[in-house]
């Protein structure tokens, strides 16, 4: 036994090197991959209501530059939560230790955003250049949480290149707490066992190779073998809260705000005279609404609890500003003093919406609704041009959860069709001998199609707003002579915004010998080509449905006659339908196209087919017209 041990003591590098060397990979793992997750250990432990802690252990093989981000390590933490034994090691390709991360090595500093003006979230990060791949890095951390209202999302194969090892994960937690989860992707059902009042929950995967990215996917379809974990009871720095239901949660976040919109006395009568004799409950709140967005301005305030717990409304008459909780709160507050209900709701911005069946407090963003007679209105508090009641691709067609007093509702944010996300664009070519173009250009942009346009004209202006407008121009060589936005009046909510340009396009028409060939969709060509795949696993999802529709008016230089003009195309499929064709009118030629597209959601053997029809699509849009000089 001595004999042993002293081996033991005498040989740990090349022992380590047999376990962590890159050769002891197995080779279908390594095949195409970036990385190889050699061994990772999750762990989340609740120690009581209001305490957690996270440990992590992660061993990962880098195989190639793309997957140096494997070798960065960054562990968030706030004012109510603490990291511990942050520690890391380089190995080489043998499994040879060549690095320890120094306390120096370990950068600790605010992860502060650039429209955050208070907030307490930092981040501690670690990385390890290396440049002889492959080469291994491990990382160590513990972090402590005084707050449990969330618990980990485990998703081992967070990346189609990454493949796995071993990789397991536990929860373990107070018979009386309890846990919630959700086991998806064929990750194996869970292993529990319970002593002395204790759970414990384990899950393990383990030599999964590197996935083929599907695209036009859900998320939590194409994630891989994942376990989505949620509290029963949780504690937020004493206010303690259940998350066992939608209506709980909501419960817990009204109280948490409860008394917090109410108004000084100025304040209300200033509200009363903004109102004036209005009895509508709609005009009244317009009219707050354009208030709120005169006489306010949003920051971002992540303080603690603040994170969750809206400032007064008394606060933001003062200072002028607020953030998503403390605007709407605000608002919220303005329409109670002029008689209209309304109430806060939480909403996953610009993320992936929450899963109805399973209550999580998966939130970023706060909006306020306000229940009419007649319809409900919703409102961005944070923007001082929106639209009320608009919501765009920002919230739009997501789940919200409204903080009531008496408890929280799930309901869903307007959604809009094809019909209202419009491009409708009417186009002028002057087309000269040499096949330079000048070109005017008449587009009119609606629904979400004209959210990135409108968001551009209230944030930059002049060469800046030029510099954008050109990077989003599909041709090949040209000078944006002039252009022009005008913000349109909402139709039925629908916002929109019309733009004018005037373009130099050089060579619209290419020419060779006594011909001149043009390419009669050159402005809106279709692009998307989906790749092909083999075995699709998933249903095919298509998010937003959209219009376009296009007018081109091309006049031919004298010397040049017509010889031949493109086939007119129409396909009718169950993804969408495109028509398009060109005529000659006089002197010139006329194209037309139109391009509808629903939201949709197909079975994963209809994948083929809407690859075929994205190909028809480009196909069409490449035709050409072809002229000849007299």
């Amino acid at each position: 036994m001595k004999r042993v041990l002293f081996l033991l003591l005498l040989f740990p590098l090349s022992l380590f090197a047999q376990t962590y060397s890159v050769e002891s990979i197995p080779a279908d793992l390594r095949n195409e991959a970036s990385a190889v997750i050699r061994l990772q250990e999750e762990s989340f432990e609740v120690l009581a209501v209001g305490e957690a802690v996270k440990r992590i252990h992660t061993v990962v093989t880098i195989l190639n530059e793309k997957g140096d981000k494997y070798a960065t390590e960054e562990v968030y933490y706030d004012k109510l939560s603490r990291v511990k034994n942050f520690e890391g090691k380089l190995y080489d390709a043998n499994g040879k230790e060549i690095k320890r991360l120094r306390k120096s090595d370990i950068l600790d500093v605010s992860s502060h955003s650039d429209y955050s003006l208070f907030d307490d979230n930092k981040v501690k990060q670690a990385d390890f250049k290396y440049a002889n791949y492959p080469f291994t890095v491990e990382f160590d951390y513990e972090l402590v949480s005084y707050n449990t209202l969330f618990y980990p999302y485990w998703i081992p194969q967070r990346d189609e290149e990454l493949a796995i090892e071993n990789s397991a994960f536990t929860v373990i937690v107070p018979a009386t707490l309890g846990l919630r989860f959700r086991e998806m992707n064929g990750v194996g059902a869970v292993q529990k066992s319970e002593k002395d009042g204790i759970q414990t929950y384990q899950w393990q995967v383990k030599n999964l190779k590197i996935r083929e990215e599907e695209p036009y996917v859900d998320f939590y379809a194409s994630c891989g073998p994942a376990v989505l974990t949620a509290p029963n009871q949780f504690d937020m720095k004493g206010n303690k809260g259940s998350a066992a239901s939608w209506k709980e949660l909501g419960q817990f976040f009204y109280d948490l705000n409860v008394n917090r919109d109410e108004l000084p006395e100025p304040a209300k009568a200033n509200v009363l005279k903004v109102v004036g004799t209005e009895t509508d409950p709609l005009r009244k709140v317009e009219k707050l609404y354009q208030y709120l967005q005169q006489s306010t301005r949003y920051v971002s305030i992540q303080l603690g609890v603040g994170g969750w717990q809206s400032i007064p409304a008394a606060t933001v008459v003062e200072k002028g500003y607020g953030d998503c909780k403390a605007l709407s709160n605000y608002m919220k507050a303005m329409l109670k003093v002029a008689g209209v209900t309304s109430y806060t709701a939480l909403v996953s911005a610009s993320s992936i919406d929450v899963l109805t069946d399973f209550p999580s407090a998966r939130f970023n963003h706060e909006i306020l609704c306000v229940p009419l007679a007649k319809d409900t209105l919703w409102l961005e508090c944070t923007s001082q041009h929106a639209d009320p009641g608009y919501m765009g691709s920002f919230t739009g067609n997501r789940h919200a959860l409204l903080n009531t007093p008496q408890g929280g509702v799930l309901v869903k944010t307007p959604s809009y069709q094809q019909t209202e996300n419009g491009q409708y664009r009417t186009i002028e070519v002057f087309l000269d001998k040499e096949g330079n173009a000048a070109t005017k250009m008449l587009t009119h942009y609606s629904g979400i199609q004209h959210d990135d346009y409108r968001s551009a004209t209230e944030s930059m202006a002049g060469e800046t707003l030029k510099r954008w407008k050109i990077q989003r121009m599909r041709l090949a060589s040209f000078d944006l002579n002039d252009f022009v936005f005008e913000v349109g009046k909402p139709v039925k909510r629908i916002p929109s915004i019309t733009e004018k340009l005037s373009l130099t396009v050089r060579k619209s028409a290419t020419m060779s010998g006594n011909r001149m060939f043009l390419s009669v969709n050159q402005y809106t060509p279709w692009t998307l080509i989906p790749k092909t795949l083999s075995n699709r696993q998933h249903e095919v999802v298509w998010t937003v449905g959209f219009t376009d529709a296009d007018t081109v008016t091309y006049h031919i230089p004298e010397s040049y006659t017509l010889e031949a003009l493109p086939e007119p195309v129409k396909l009718e499929t169950e993804f969408g339908t495109y028509t398009a064709q060109t005529v000659k009118k006089g002197e010139t030629i006329v194209y037309t196209r139109r391009l509808e597209m629903p939201r949709f959601r197909k079975p994963a053997s209809a994948y083929p087919k809407f690859v075929d029809f994205c190909k028809k699509i480009a196909r069409a849009d490449r035709s050409q017209a072809v002229f000849v000089k007299q």
